[in-house]
């Protein structure tokens, strides 16, 4: 299984891909780290982002998926960190969600 998580900004700065990058290495995935540079991803995003957004995960079918928390539930329920019981997963994401939106970005 293998993936193409694209990332923007570049290092040191973690954007919203992190959450997605550590799941699929916590969870022992396999994917490649694409981090397309910041002065280089405007001309780059039409050629395979769905929105022409960062970050965007490739599947190995060629499906290109975008949406950061999408992406992040989709690889929590490949390797089961996001817990199968709707109230327990609801709880899980919401947490994401709050420190997504409140605490990186108060």
């Amino acid at each position: 299984f293998s993936n193409n998580v694209s990332l923007q900004p570049p290092p040191p700065v973690q954007g919203p891909a992190e959450a997605i990058r550590l799941a699929l290495t916590i969870g022992k995935i396999p994917f490649t780290d694409e981090v397309i540079p910041f002065e280089t991803w405007k001309t780059s995003k039409p050629l395979a982002s769905p929105w022409g957004q960062l970050p965007y995960l490739t599947l190995p079918s060629g499906e290109v998926f975008g949406q950061s928390h999408a992406m992040l539930n989709y690889v929590g329920r490949l390797t089961s960190l996001l817990p199968p019981s709707p109230l327990e997963a609801l709880t899980c994401e919401s947490f994401v969600q709050y420190i997504d939106q409140d605490v990186r970005f108060p």
